[in-house]
Order: structure tokens, then C-alpha cells, then sequence
């Protein structure tokens, strides 16, 4: 379970035990990085400690993208599934849009532009606002301030992995949670 208040003080525990790791570990943080990420996670108290509890943590699937949604027909309604749950978080459910958004501008190698993600947010919430009875104002607010956890989530998810991997898989494949942990670290100023 990752709840969104716990998402600082949970990377400053990855980047701790990645620190702790001996020189020429391929996970082994360089210090101005863990000066940044210890920035970034104090910026990550700050955004979540105004999430409010509207929208219950859920299972947040932290892995949407093409290769894991297919359609279903066999009600006669086209309906998308989801599946390969291997990364799934038990966290705010947000944050499957943000990462969903993020991998359509990475396949489209363009950023969508403010109006359409405004739109798509709109459509997004509506559902929400509905199945809640929410304040979409309070709805919209959470939402932006989910949109920080995407890297966080991935990091965790990987993390998970790092116990399983041989010294070869490690080294070849280190460069991804270090990429989650560049991202999180951009979030300092």
C-alpha cells in the first residue's frame, strides 16, 4: 500500500537503501542526486498533504498502455479490459490516468496541449464525480496533485523487483528505476 502522504517519506526509504549499496552498484545514487531527491521528497510532503480523502485508495494499476488493455465484445458493448497486473499499487487510483497520459505522449512523441488534457481530465472526473458524489472542484484539485505520484508509484513498483534480479539483469536493467528516481528528483527546486 502506498498512501500519497507516505510517498515522500517512501523515497527517501528507496534512496536511503540505495545509498547504503556499496561503490560501483549500478542503484548506488550519486550525492548531488540524493541531495535532489531529498528536495523533491519534502516538495512530495508538501503537494499530497493537501489531497483530500474524496476518492478512496484502490487498486491503482500503475501500467496502463496499449500492450495491457484489449477490448471486450462479449456482452455486445465494447468494453476495455486490463490486464498484467504485476506493477499494481494499492494507492490512489489518480495516478493510472497521469501514467496512462504519460505513456500516450511518449508512443506519440508529442506532448498532448493543455486544452486536451483539460478534456480528457473533464471526461475523467465526470465519472468520478458521478459514482462520488464529489465536489468536482475538490476532484480536479486531488487530481493535479496526483499527477506527481506517477514516477513515484513506477520507482516502487520496480523496487519490488530488485530482490529477484541476477547481477547481470541488474546492471542491464538499473538504468530504469534510476530513470524514476531522475523523474522524482526533477520535482526539486
Amino acid at each position: 500500500m502506498l498512501a500519497p502522504t507516505a510517498a515522500g517519506e517512501r523515497v527517501r526509504e528507496i534512496v536511503g537503501a540505495w545509498a547504503a549499496m556499496p561503490a560501483g552498484h549500478p542503484l548506488r545514487p550519486e550525492p548531488d542526486l540524493l541531495a535532489r531527491v531529498e528536495r523533491a521528497a519534502v516538495a512530495l510532503d508538501h503537494r499530497t498533504a493537501s489531497l483530500s480523502d474524496t476518492v478512496p485508495l484502490d487498486l491503482e494499476l500503475n501500467d496502463v498502455y496499449g500492450a495491457n488493455i484489449f477490448a471486450d465484445r462479449s456482452t455486445g458493448m465494447l468494453r476495455p479490459r486490463f490486464f498484467d497486473f504485476g506493477n499494481a499499487l494499492w494507492a490512489h487510483p489518480f495516478v493510472s490516468l497521469h501514467g496512462f497520459l504519460e505513456s500516450v505522449e511518449e508512443w506519440t512523441r508529442a506532448p498532448l496541449s493543455r486544452p486536451e488534457r483539460d478534456d480528457l481530465y473533464d471526461v475523467y472526473l465526470t465519472v468520478w464525480s458521478d459514482h462520488l458524489d464529489a465536489d468536482p472542484r475538490v476532484l480536479r484539485a486531488d487530481l493535479i496533485i496526483t499527477e506527481t505520484l506517477v514516477w513515484v508509484h513506477r520507482l516502487v513498483s520496480w523496487t519490488r523487483l530488485i530482490p529477484y534480479a541476477d547481477p547481470i539483469e541488474l546492471r542491464t536493467r538499473a538504468e530504469v528505476p534510476r530513470l524514476y528516481l531522475t523523474r522524482i528528483a526533477a520535482l526539486a527546486r
